[in-house]
């Protein structure tokens, strides 16, 4: 996913106990993936999912979440929220680089000892630090502009 061209947004969804219910994929341009948050919420509504990881890549390399991908993600949380679905985590992969946006605070949960995110139904999101995030951009990563 981290080495395409275009951008790819991968939506997973499960139940309460972790299983996989179904998933979608969305292929975009070489910035942007276009849709609305119904694209993403309809299928779990239609699976009876409970829990949703979302994952899309940049391919400028650069992991870090832009501006839009963050609002993006603010409006999808709050909307699952009032739709009883667990937004898991949204991860942004860039090249072999992976950053959470749970792990950088985007929205608030209960983290799990060990680095990783846990929410209720059990899922655990290994995530690379802010940290990491940090060190990457400093060792010639550059912070990806807000679409």
């Amino acid at each position: 996913m981290g080495a395409r061209r275009e951008e790819v947004l991968l939506a997973l969804y499960a139940d309460r106990e972790g299983r996989h219910l179904g998933h979608l994929v969305l292929v975009g341009g070489a910035s942007r993936i276009g849709g609305r948050y119904r694209m993403l919420i309809e299928p779990a509504l239609r699976l009876g999912a409970r829990v949703i990881v979302l994952a899309h890549n940049h391919p400028s390399g650069d992991p870090t979440p832009s501006g839009a991908d963050i609002v993006m993600t603010r409006g999808l949380l709050a909307l699952a929220r009032v739709l009883d679905v667990e937004l898991v985590d949204h991860l942004v992969v860039g090249g072999r680089r992976v950053c959470s946006m749970r792990a950088d605070a985007v929205f608030a949960a209960p983290q799990a000892a060990g680095g990783a995110s846990a929410g209720p139904a059990g899922i655990r999101v290994e995530r690379a630090s802010s940290a990491d995030c940090a060190r990457w951009r400093a060792q010639g990563g550059r912070r990806r502009a807000a679409a």
